[in-house]
């Protein structure tokens, strides 16, 4: 049996001095984790967040506690119908019936836009009629939605020239208008229609880098475990029908956008009328929050043109000046150390950060915000709520997936420093780049304590979520759930096998972390 932690350890120390003056700096209520807020309401404990260093004085360190580190899921308001399509426990069937000229069309597009664009990222939707197949059997049928591919660097041709079909990345859109009047209430009506509540949907298949077929599902259990605002997902069977023709696509992953649908669920009506940016490494850099030179990397994406702001709008796109993010890159530009923590604190969800920031680093993700300045998403609440970060992309991780340089393989990531996550951006572009939103959090020693605190948790021996049995009994769970299912017509995705890549990274994993921030348990080196 591995040890616990000595109790000696939760007194006095450096590090239990760290924590306490961390859990001043925050707070004693946490916005997540143990959010004591009802379900949907984002707003009602904002107050209990901001802390002006000016107006307070600083707390004598023998008399505050460190904040404990406990794991709640941040609440979801949403009807039934919403969760019994978000769920693990059951293979969703949908398809997507299109006529050949639509579909001709998809394909045609995407490649008269690689003139354009060589990665083939046209945005036009395509005309098609969408099928759920509920658990008692009845059909839901939604007609004329929006259908394309989907992907940044993932493209693929979903039939090739000589006919042969191809697994795909693909997004559909329940309130695509096409080209009904602007005005009219036929063009109204459109815009509101939702399946299941949300507007659109992302259909993501496990490409031949996840022979397990639930590595993304799984980081965003995790995450939502930890009391991190992810998006939910459901495993998907998905047929096209093209031409009165079924092509069986086999498994997807469906994952739940992040728009203000997504919002309103976790903050409430009155906390999802805020900017919300989609952010990735662009064709204006990265989105690393460092000052932004380029005023174009701040933007509303226009497909037509080609027009890809690293720094993307997803909400507000004809009435948002940007002051919002401007400022908060300038304040993590400006500022530092405990006047960073604290003027932060007053206007972003710390903690939440911080869980997301453990937690990343954990499942191994090299194509992330502190590596990359990719592949995440950063809401600004005017309603006066926290802003946050919202991950999204996790098809890479738990020994797995894309390893991005020769010294940065699983290997390196597996035991890389959980103070210093590999710099890409310098490695391959302007070495000077940094990623202040983590680099400058956690030079804050009360930061970097509550961040070591929230990794020792996550990975205690009798309790932490960071855990290969559940891992395991997950992908068991799953495994005997989608081996129907996994035959396909494209012969592409049919298999899952766990090749021992997981168990060897969590116990790697584990083992590093617990070495570096000398937990007690700690394996001998």
């Amino acid at each position: 049996m591995r040890a616990r932690r000595r109790e000696s350890r939760n007194r006095g120390g450096p590090r239990m001095r760290g924590l306490a003056l961390a859990f001043a700096l925050l707070g004693a209520t946490s916005s997540c984790g143990d959010d004591p807020r009802p379900a949907g309401d984002a707003t009602s404990a904002s107050d209990t967040r901001v802390l002006d260093t000016a107006d307070v004085a600083a707390p004598d360190v023998a008399d505050v506690g460190p904040s404990p580190v406990t794991f709640t899921p941040v609440p979801i308001t949403a009807d039934a119908h919403f969760f019994d399509f978000f769920r693990h426990d059951r293979v969703q069937p949908i398809t997507v019936r299109m006529t050949q000229q639509a579909w001709d069309g998809l394909v045609a597009d995407m490649l008269d836009y690689a003139a354009i664009d060589g990665l083939m990222r046209s945005g036009r939707y395509h005309h098609a009629d969408f099928v759920f197949t509920a658990a008692d059997g009845t059909e839901e049928v939604i007609s004329d939605v929006g259908f394309r591919t989907r992907g940044n660097t993932t493209r693929v041709v979903p039939q090739d020239p000589a006919g042969a079909y191809h697994k795909a990345h693909f997004k559909l859109r329940f309130n695509t208008t096409f080209d009904l009047e602007p005005a009219s209430p036929a063009a109204a009506e459109r815009s509101d229609r939702r399946f299941r509540t949300v507007r659109a949907l992302n259909l993501k298949w496990n490409n031949d880098d996840d022979p397990s077929l639930i590595r993304e599902l799984y980081a965003y259990e995790l995450f939502r475990r930890a009391g991190v605002a992810a998006p939910l997902t459901a495993p998907v069977a998905l047929t096209l029908e093209i031409g009165g023709t079924p092509v069986y696509f086999g498994l997807y992953t469906a994952i739940e956008e992040v728009d203000k649908g997504f919002l309103a669920k976790r903050r409430g009506s009155a906390g999802n009328d805020g900017d919300l940016y989609k952010c990735l490494w662009q064709g204006y850099g990265p989105a690393t929050l460092e000052p932004v030179t380029d005023p174009r990397a701040i933007g509303v994406k226009d497909w037509t043109r080609n027009y890809r702001p690293a720094y993307d709008l997803q909400t507000n796109e004809e009435t948002s000046d940007h002051a919002a993010l401007r400022a908060f890159i300038a304040l993590l530009h400006d500022e530092e150390g405990p006047p960073l923590a604290a003027d932060l604190a007053a206007t972003f969800d710390v903690e939440r950060f911080l869980r997301w920031l453990a937690m990343n680093v954990l499942i191994g993700m090299p194509d992330d915000y502190w590596a990359m300045g990719n592949n995440y998403y950063l809401y600004f609440d005017r309603a006066g709520g926290l802003a946050e970060l919202v991950p999204y992309d996790y098809d890479h991780g738990f020994g797995g997936g894309w390893e991005p340089t020769p010294e940065w393989t699983y290997e390196g990531i597996a035991t890389a420093d959980v103070h210093r996550w590999k710099n890409l951006n310098a490695a391959w572009g302007d070495p000077h780049t940094t990623h202040p939103l983590a680099d400058r959090v956690l030079a804050v020693p009360a930061l970097r304590a509550r961040y070591d605190a929230i990794l020792a948790a996550l990975v205690a021996p009798d309790d932490g979520l960071f855990d290969y049995a559940d891992y395991a009994a997950t992908y068991a769970a799953q495994a005997t759930l989608y081996a129907p299912f996994l035959a396909n017509d494209t012969g592409e995705g049919d298999l899952m096998e766990d090749d021992g890549q997981a168990a060897w990274y969590f116990a790697t994993k584990r083992a590093s972390v617990a070495e570096q921030l000398d937990l007690e348990w700690a394996p001998p080196p």
